[in-house]
């Protein structure tokens, strides 16, 4: 359950990928916020919903973590 957290905490405090631990903690609370937020939006839960619901929740979420997560590399790259 922890294993791919851990794995990306050793890998970025090692400069083995090329992201900021801070890059790491806005990824993963903006799209676990914007997960649960898209969820209650639809009222439904994770276990008695549509799989089709949840996956678009997750999909969004993950979407919007990286944009949030990436904003500098995106704004060095558009700018």
């Amino acid at each position: 359950m922890f294993a791919p957290g851990f794995v990306v905490g050793v890998l970025a405090s090692t400069d083995r990928i090329p992201v900021s631990y801070g890059q790491i903690w806005s990824f993963s609370l903006t799209s676990w916020f914007v997960t649960l937020l898209l969820l209650g939006a639809t009222g439904s839960n994770q276990l008695t919903a549509d799989r089709t619901v949840v996956l678009g929740a997750w999909l969004t979420g993950l979407l919007v973590g990286a944009v949030v997560a990436g904003r500098k590399w995106l704004c060095d790259r558009l700018l």
